[in-house]
């Protein structure tokens, strides 16, 4: 009876150990899979903060710039507008001068003394256009300069000067105050600094 107690103890010893060994087996291999499950759900979390993150990144980035275009636009804009109004300025005190000027006597000989010029360039059979403002200034250039004379439109306005063409030859010389204005405005930007980029 000892010794079927005795093989009783040893086989429930045998297989307590076995249940214990295997317990211990079940255990090692849920805390396993429990740590593999948790480092790949960590895994999972850093890449998907890091995506957000990324994304935060880009869209304020994306916004900045946004910021930063209308900031620079904005600028450029006051820049534009004040250059222009600069010009228009100078272009405004520029063409009260040159009028005050087409109204004084030198006028007249400094118009005489550029129609030479151009004649000697482009020959003597010209067609003179003068502004409307000098209309009464007609009758002299053609007795003066020898030339044919017409007076432009009201509307279009050379402020004075004037415009010698030669048909025969097809050229076209502007020697109009506001051709010689338009053509100083980029060095009227340059000498004031007031390009836009």
């Amino acid at each position: 009876m000892n010794d079927v107690k005795e093989k009783l103890q040893r086989f429930n010893k045998d297989i307590l150990e076995d249940i214990n060994s295997e317990r211990k087996a079940m255990l090692e291999q849920a805390y396993k899979e429990l740590n593999d499950y948790y480092l790949k759900t960590e895994k999972e979390y850093v890449i998907e903060a890091n995506e957000s993150i990324n994304n935060a990144i880009r869209e304020i980035k994306r916004r900045n710039q946004i910021k930063r275009s209308k900031i620079i636009m904005e600028h450029k804009m006051t820049l534009l507008e004040k250059r222009n109004a600069i010009i228009e300025k100078i272009y405004f005190e520029a063409t009260k001068k040159l009028i005050n000027f087409s109204k004084t006597e030198d006028y007249k000989e400094f118009l005489i003394k550029k129609l030479n010029r151009i004649k000697r360039v482009i020959g003597d059979d010209l067609e003179v256009t003068l502004s409307y403002r000098d209309r009464e200034l007609k009758d002299f250039i053609e007795e003066h300069g020898k030339v044919r004379v017409i007076i432009a439109n009201k509307k279009r306005e050379l402020i004075g000067g004037l415009i010698c063409h030669n048909e025969k030859k097809g050229i076209l010389v502007d020697e109009s105050f506001a051709k010689t204005l338009a053509d100083k405005k980029e060095e009227i930007l340059r000498i004031c600094n007031l390009q836009v980029d």
